[in-house]
């Protein structure tokens, strides 16, 4: 049905959202959709969406980003209430941010910007989707846009902290409670 409304002009274009990699994946294999978005797996300790993000750019798919500071531990690493996926992130996870809050001090840029920077410069995004709460988020994510990421930066990230390739599902486990 979508399909056809797309056909008629209805709709633009017809795509899916969702988490997990693999799921993502075999949704845009099957040729039906146009665009995607995916969430927490394309950020500056996450990269587990890379190769799928690779991929859509061959189907010439749209790629929405969603969630760069990986539900809240990349807006404020430094933050002992911030979450990964809405929950409590596990303390591996929340070391790893915390030493990607000392690269980011040794190159100037606020973790916030530099999250954003990352998924909008990157080349294998066409849309960068993040929440704000205040005005000032909104211009800390504008003033990314402006500035991009520093000369030398991801080369000394990955040095501090290695990437992850691999869809982490712990984050997203059903058994652990939100945290409201």
């Amino acid at each position: 049905a979508l399909a056809q409304f797309r056909d008629e002009g209805v709709v633009g274009s017809v795509g899916v959202s969702g988490g997990p990699v693999d799921l993502i994946r075999r949704y845009i294999e099957t040729g039906e959709c146009d665009c995607f978005l995916n969430h927490n797996r394309y950020t500056l300790l996450d990269r587990a969406a890379t190769d799928l993000y690779r991929r859509a750019r061959e189907l010439d798919l749209g790629i929405v980003n969603g969630a760069p500071f990986g539900g809240g531990l990349l807006a404020a690493p430094q933050d002992p209430d911030a979450t990964l996926a809405y929950r409590p992130p596990p303390d591996r996870l929340r070391t790893r941010a915390q030493a990607l809050g000392q690269v980011c001090s040794e190159f100037d840029i606020p973790v916030a910007q530099a999250a954003i920077a990352y998924s909008t410069d990157s080349g294998l995004v066409d849309t960068t989707c993040f929440g704000a709460r205040t005005v000032g988020e909104v211009r800390s994510a504008v003033a990314a846009l402006e500035r991009g990421l520093p000369q030398g930066f991801l080369a000394r990230l990955e040095e501090v902290v290695p990437p992850n390739f691999a869809d982490d599902v712990e984050a997203w486990r059903d058994d652990l409670p939100i945290q409201k």
